[in-house]
């Protein structure tokens, strides 16, 4: 008798009622499932924050840049996330493409303007 169930795992499965039979085989098909579920959930990295806020013509030079060089990202309701080990290296890597080029706040604002209050040696 021990030899026949050693041989053979399932054999003794046919000893159970229906019903535990089906509890088992939802059993066994949830844990595969959350098995695998996890399996891919940790695979996955985690993104952060790289931009926020910025401008349409921006966040579609960003995203180019981005595209070039490789770098996986995402882009939620306006924010462009990054995995987390990538976040501090992209931005330098952008910021030495000069992006993101941002709505100019500083002189460049008032560069090439002549207004009555603007001096012709500025």
């Amino acid at each position: 008798m021990a030899e026949n169930a050693a041989a053979s795992p399932m054999a003794g499965l046919g000893n159970f009622p229906g019903g535990r039979q089906m509890i088992l085989l939802v059993a066994l098909s949830l844990s595969i499932a959350i098995g695998v579920t996890a399996a891919f959930w940790l695979r996955e990295p985690s993104y952060e924050l790289l931009y926020s806020n910025l401008s349409d013509r921006d966040v579609s030079a960003v995203m180019d840049a981005l595209r070039a060089e490789g770098t996986p990202y995402r882009l939620d309701n306006g924010a462009l996330l990054v995995p987390s080990a990538e976040v501090y290296n992209t931005r330098l890597r952008l910021s030495s493409q000069g992006l993101p080029r941002g709505a100019g706040f500083g002189l460049e604002v008032i560069e090439g303007e002549s207004s009555f209050s603007t001096s012709q040696f500025m």
